[in-house]
């Protein structure tokens, strides 16, 4: 394969999902590497690094936080982290579920309520995760939004713009806040006081 884009279509679906398949769980983690090694170098990098995606881009962007130089990560409907089925390996201490401890960036983790391919208790498992290893996390499931609702073109009816434009809100007030602004080192949270 070239580096062209697959064509949305039943074949490049399939072929995508195939390569997603077979593809090595470790590669994933090899090409975030190498992407962050990339932006690093460039002279118009400020060193402050973050990822998004969607679908299998979001898994993908979730495995990106394992790299202690990403800050900010930002997931859509992210697939196969709760289940663990994203690649191959031999190593199930591989997989994002069990890594989760190694993150330190923020996250926020977008779901809609009726995503197919993420089941509520799908969910339920990944926020516990993230909750019990102390992650800095944001977690948003939207009432009644699908799978791949930020997809307007072929969307297969599951496009909503208005979810779409809070989800994209949500990324730039976390990425403008994380990496732009200059708000100094994160503090410790301390004791939070139980006042009305």
């Amino acid at each position: 394969m070239g580096p062209e884009a697959l064509e949305y279509d039943t074949e490049g679906t399939d072929l995508g999902n195939k390569y997603k398949e077979d593809k090595p769980l470790e590669s994933y983690d090899e090409d975030n590497k190498l992407t962050i090694d990339y932006l690093l170098g460039l002279k118009t990098c400020t060193g402050k690094i973050g990822a998004t995606g969607m679908c299998l881009g979001g898994h993908v962007a979730f495995r990106a936080a394992f790299d202690k130089r990403v800050g900010a990560v930002v997931t859509f409907f992210g697939t196969d982290i709760h289940s663990s089925t994203l690649g191959t390996t031999s190593n199930s201490q591989l997989h994002s579920l069990n890594r989760i401890p190694e993150i330190e960036a923020e996250l926020l983790v977008i779901f809609g309520t009726k995503d197919p391919h993420v089941p509520p208790e799908g969910r339920d498992l990944i926020r516990s995760k993230l909750r019990q290893s102390n992650i800095e996390f944001s977690f948003l499931e939207v009432a009644g939004a699908q799978h791949a609702f930020v997809r307007d073109e072929f969307s297969k009816g599951r496009f909503d713009p208005a979810v779409t434009s809070i989800g994209l809100n949500m990324l730039l007030e976390l990425f403008n806040r994380r990496l732009k602004l200059d708000l100094g080192p994160k503090g410790e949270a301390g004791k939070v006081e139980n006042v009305c």
